[in-house]
């Protein structure tokens, strides 16, 4: 296993640090440069990577004996940043490495279900960088963290059937008006599972204590207004905006608070206003979050004239001028309602026992779908068949209309530091915005069912 050696990155510069991280200079380079560079409070993050345990000595095979999960460890590098008081001009780094076996992952579902998406969602280059090395060592890992978050997908197959009940009852209860009460107790995390305190890329809500931006989107997906947030950053990008009218540059601002949700986990971004007196109004037509630092930059194309104004308010001296953000409520209605039918479709294809695993989703009005990962005993569809598509997109209508009938509250909770939402009795990590209820969807269509690559894409409207 590779160690950090401190004093080989001695006085490198940014890229050359990271030289041999896939994509950092395209997609990290400048935002990294910026995060070093304006830092002023301290902020933390955190990365992971897999290990598997080598012996010295291995005549006898003892290595092919022990199972994948003993085998393969996963690394959690927790990282901080800090600016010395003192001498400004120098940062100090820490890092804190945590070592787990995915036997200790196997003792929390919620974890093993997380990372399999994001291993599913990363590309071949950066998951040879994390250690997975082989197309072999991707299939192991994900059948072990699979079969480790299998008791989600069975207590979902139960809520599921509940959610279906209201066929056979005349007087249908809300699904989520059962006493919740008590689902089936998951296992306590283990206490020496550093991993999971600072797994990144879920659904783990940022620290608050320590992000650069809280997210206040978190609290109310109906909340569209949030006056006094104080202007922390004002800084032209060096890409120029396309389509812009000449003379223009696009602006990034950075708040110490912001109710502006950032594209992000299929969802597409707010858009809306920022204004704040003496200072002219800028629309934010994008808004994306720095992964290194918790920033949320609301990204506002304008004259270089306003760009100055906003950017002269972010280094004056005793200036603290109170901000305004006010989001789109249509647009931000049209996401919740878009991102919350996908999550319903689910338990719709858990009702029907398609045994389909929910995969990448895509959220946006313009085509939402979510693409499903198939198993040897899932449900598939006979090309050979007549019809057998088109009643499988008809059972599929009748479930999600009987769901969106029925209603039932949509519930957020956080869970190991991971922020959970529950629609229709099933839960899943999410960082999205959704509606307080499931009767709020109106109609939700079932347009197409498309089989790619092994998978199933069933694409959906919100009317």
């Amino acid at each position: 296993m590779e160690s950090f050696d401190p004093t080989s990155k001695q006085g490198l510069p940014m890229l050359q640090l990271h030289d041999p991280v896939p994509q950092y200079a395209p997609d990290l380079g400048a935002s990294m440069e910026r995060v070093f560079s304006t830092l002023k409070r301290p902020l933390w993050r955190a990365n992971f990577s897999f290990y598997e345990w080598s012996y010295e000595d291995d005549e006898g095979g003892a290595a092919a004996a022990v199972g994948i999960g003993e085998r393969i460890y996963v690394k959690v590098e927790y990282e901080t940043l800090l600016r010395l008081p003192e001498h400004p001009d120098h940062l100090v780094f820490t890092i804190r490495a945590h070592m787990d076996s995915l036997d200790d992952f196997a003792a929390a579902p919620r974890a093993c279900a997380a990372l399999a998406g994001q291993i599913r969602a990363m590309p071949d280059a950066l998951l040879e960088y994390k250690g997975l090395d082989s197309s072999d060592k991707q299939s192991a890992v994900l059948a072990f963290l699979d079969a480790a978050a299998a008791p989600l997908a069975h207590k979902a197959e139960k809520l599921a059937a509940q959610a279906g009940k209201p066929e056979q009852d005349p007087k249908p209860k809300k699904v989520a008006e059962k006493p919740a009460a008590k689902p089936e107790a998951e296992p306590e995390l283990p206490k020496p599972l550093g991993c999971l305190q600072a797994l990144p890329e879920t659904a783990r809500e940022t620290d608050t204590a320590t992000a650069l931006t809280e997210p206040v989107y978190f609290v109310d997906t109906y909340m569209f207004e949030l006056a006094g947030c104080k202007l922390l950053e004002a800084v032209v990008a060096p890409e120029a905006p396309k389509g812009a009218p000449e003379g223009h540059v696009k602006l990034q601002i950075v708040l110490d608070r912001t109710v502006f949700h950032p594209q992000g986990g299929g969802q597409p971004t707010d858009v809306g206003e920022l204004s704040a007196p003496s200072l002219p109004t800028l629309r934010v037509s994008f808004v994306s979050m720095r992964r290194e630092d918790g920033g949320i930059l609301h990204d506002c194309v304008v004259a270089q004239a306003d760009a100055d104004a906003w950017i002269g308010a972010s280094k004056a001296d005793g200036s603290d001028p109170q901000i305004l953000c006010r989001v789109d409520a249509q647009t931000r209605r049209t996401n919740a309602r878009v991102h919350s039918a996908g999550h319903l479709l689910d338990v719709a294809v858990q009702s029907l026992d398609l045994k389909w695993t929910p995969g990448k989703g895509y959220h946006f009005a313009d085509g939402p779908y979510v693409e499903y990962v198939l198993g040897a005993d899932s449900r598939k569809v006979d090309p050979k068949k007549p019809g057998d598509k088109e009643k499988l997109t008809a059972d599929l209508q009748a479930a999600i209309d009987e769901l969106v009938r029925a209603g039932g509250a949509v519930t957020i909770a956080q869970k190991a530091g991971v922020r959970t939402v529950a629609i229709g009795g099933l839960e899943c990590p999410c960082g999205g915005t959704h509606v307080r209820d499931s009767s709020e969807l109106g109609k939700v269509i079932v347009k197409k069912l498309k089989a790619k690559k092994g998978n199933m894409r069933l694409s959906y409207s919100v009317q």
